[in-house]
């Protein structure tokens, strides 16, 4: 709807909220241009988005970088606001050391005047006037779409727009990387649908609750029972590479020879499932011959797949030789090339029954690859939940806000007459509170309902309210956004929060987090 990244030094179509002719400067922050809105002095101080941008009864998702400016000390809280019903959307802490991503969504009300909605950034008071910066303002609707082009009029035309695949931030560069860290691998298996092969290869999959990434070739789809077997690799989770439509090497195709191949398999693999955008967020160049495919292959919304880690069974039978070369090949953090089409495979899946059973065993973890979306769940499913009852924290932790580490107990007794609860107590710092790792857990753009009981320890007081939170983590950075608000916990008694909320686009993030009042404890149940 509306996106600022103050490249050119300027606001964009956005204006001054506020504040006086030297109150907006657009300054460099570590060699990228950002806006500095000076000397602060009331919450409105900033700047607001044009009139007449926003609709009756539809949702929006906002997002910005924000920071105190250097040399600021303590913190403050930055937040989008909706006028004229000066709504508050995903109000967040900051500080001068490091940027803080600041994420919420908003339905405006159906009766609402479009004529007189406006956003403007609203900041908390302090002891006085103080400066902050802001970055990348962008503003969604939930029918945004994903990475990749859109839809053809004429699927049938090879040479026209496509779908896109799905992937995530794909660039050029082929991936090698599991998603995940320590032992972990991610399967992929080439040149299918291919018969018993990979009949076999679904059956243990499925026995070992694994997820993997098919490379499928067009023609093979198109063989008897090629698109039954793709259906079923779909309908039990398993994410697909485009991989050609058939054997040839791409090298020296031209892009536009290559768009039309990785076009016309696209069709095939749509075709075949009966979906006309089912996502496809991988290709792998055949042979690994790559040219000009990589570069096709972003523009059409596919990750390129790396070609390492195989294990020779294009031109090796042995099962012994194909189990060792397995066991060298499955490298901690990395991608492993198995086939299970392009010819008699019964080797090549055994070897790969025998050394995924082995690394299981040893603890192994199997993800899929960097880039791949977050393989969706039935609805209904529950991806997350504790009740205590066992007197285990079930992989909560505490989550450390400042220098001191609150404390997390399961204690007694819990909600709604049940035996336990957990309790954060000795905080010292509204980021103190409790936090489970998600990581792989939820999808980027996707909708999940979240249910707890919560309260303030007997004896305390409200304070501003609990925060469910999110920490996503990239390299050595890490962002924070406020998802949810609970308003309604209090200290006489347990409140129920039962609310929907819609994981921003990106990758998913590996922690969750909840605050309270940064003097009282919190006694947290969550399903």
């Amino acid at each position: 709807m509306t996106a600022v990244d103050f490249t050119d030094r300027s606001v964009g179509t956005w204006s001054a909220s506020g504040g006086g002719a030297d109150t907006l400067s657009v300054v460099d922050v570590d060699e990228n241009p950002a806006l500095l809105v000076s000397g602060r002095a009331a919450d409105y101080v900033g700047i607001q988005s044009p009139a007449g941008l926003f609709a009756p009864g539809k949702t929006y998702h906002f997002s910005m970088r924000a920071r105190l400016a250097s040399g600021t000390e303590g913190s403050s809280s930055i937040r989008f606001v909706m006028k004229p019903m000066y709504a508050w959307i995903g109000n967040t802490t900051i500080t001068a050391a490091d940027w803080t991503t600041v994420t919420g969504d908003y339905t405006v009300p159906a009766d609402a005047d479009p004529a007189q909605l406006q956003v403007y950034l609203g900041t908390a008071d302090t002891s006085g006037p103080y400066s902050y910066l802001v970055d990348d303002i962008v503003v969604t609707t939930p029918d945004d779409t994903p990475t990749g082009p859109t839809e053809p009029t004429d699927p049938t035309d090879p040479t026209g727009p496509v779908a896109g695949g799905g992937a995530v931030s794909p660039t050029a560069t082929p991936v090698s990387r599991a998603q995940g860290s320590g032992d972990v691998a991610a399967l992929t298996f080439d040149d299918g649908p291919n018969g018993a092969a990979t009949s076999d290869l679904l059956d243990f999959l499925k026995e070992k609750k694994l997820y993997a990434v098919f490379c499928v070739i067009g023609q093979n789809i198109q063989a008897p029972g090629g698109a039954e077997l793709l259906r079923r690799i779909v309908a039990e989770g398993h994410t697909l590479c485009n991989h050609s439509t058939s054997y040839a090497d791409m090298g020296a195709m031209s892009a536009d020879a290559v768009r039309a191949d990785l076009t016309e398999n696209l069709r095939i693999i749509r075709e075949a499932l009966g979906d006309p955008a089912a996502p496809v967020p991988f290709f792998r160049a055949p042979n690994g011959s790559w040219g000009a495919t990589a570069d096709v292959a972003v523009s059409l919304g596919m990750q390129p797949l790396a070609v390492v880690n195989t294990i020779s069974d294009w031109s090796e039978s042995d099962v012994d030789t194909l189990t060792a070369n397995l066991r060298a090949a499955m490298r901690p953090g990395e991608v492993v090339l198995v086939h299970d089409g392009g010819g008699d495979r019964t080797a090549s899946i055994q070897a790969t029954r025998t050394v995924v059973t082995e690394r299981l065993a040893a603890g192994w973890s199997f993800t899929l690859p960097e880039g791949a979306p977050a393989i969706a769940p039935a609805p209904g499913t529950a991806l997350l939940s504790t009740d205590f009852e066992d007197g285990a924290l079930d992989g909560w932790t505490p989550r450390q806000g400042a220098s001191a580490t609150p404390s997390v107990t399961v204690v007694t007794p819990g909600a709604a007459g049940t035996g336990h609860a957990a309790l954060v107590s000795e905080r010292t710092h509204e980021g103190d509170g409790i936090q489970h790792d998600v990581t792989g857990l939820l999808a980027p753009g996707a909708t999940y309902h979240v249910e707890a009981q919560v309260r303030f320890a007997p004896g305390g007081t409200a304070g501003r309210g609990l925060t469910l939170s999110m920490r996503t983590v990239t390299g050595t950075s890490a962002s924070y956004a406020n998802l949810i608000q609970v308003d309604n916990a209090s200290p006489d008694g347990w409140a129920t929060l039962s609310r929907r909320r819609r994981r921003a686009r990106g990758r998913c993030p590996p922690h969750r987090r909840s605050r309270s009042d940064p003097t009282r404890g919190l006694r947290h149940r969550a399903r």
